[in-house]
């Protein structure tokens, strides 16, 4: 794969991806594009045959298990088409890891109940959900939240 800027003093800016097939890759340079300029600000999610348009803000953590992944909403537990990693770079820097296998939108964060033995619980608004926070991740999440919150 080749990549090339080309500086143009006429019209608007325009991004041109050149590929022999639209594959999953290709689509995931899009959605990071797009998320990088501002433009998507919803994911697609499937739940069996039904697909949903979901706002990134309703999402409060993505999960992995058994291959693949999940996000939670506050009512709703979705399929997502992406592995966590790729989660981790097209949700906005809000989202951040509380463990190997778990990304959580910090301004849904309720609480942190931390628990010295193992992982501590996040508790989230306006929801029963739990996340778990690894010890490892402890230090660098509780960083984060204090970045979003301010």
């Amino acid at each position: 794969m080749k990549l090339r800027t080309v500086i143009c003093d006429s019209g608007e800016d325009e991004i041109v991806i050149s590929c022999k097939e639209r594959n999953e890759n290709v689509i995931f340079i899009e959605d990071l594009i797009k998320n990088a300029i501002g433009h998507n600000d919803s994911l697609l999610l499937s739940s069996g045959n039904v697909q949903y348009f979901i706002p990134i803000k309703e999402i409060i953590f993505c999960e992995s298990y058994d291959g693949h992944s999940v996000c939670h909403t506050k009512d709703k537990v979705l399929n997502s088409p992406y592995k966590l990693f790729e989660l981790e770079k097209i949700l906005s820097p809000v989202f951040c890891r509380a463990s190997k296998s778990t990304l959580v939108n910090c301004r849904e964060v309720y609480s942190v109940r931390k628990n010295l033995a193992g992982p501590s619980e996040i508790s989230f608004r306006s929801t029963p959900k739990k996340a778990f926070l690894s010890r490892s991740y402890y230090k660098m999440f509780m960083e984060r939240m204090n970045e979003t919150r301010l």
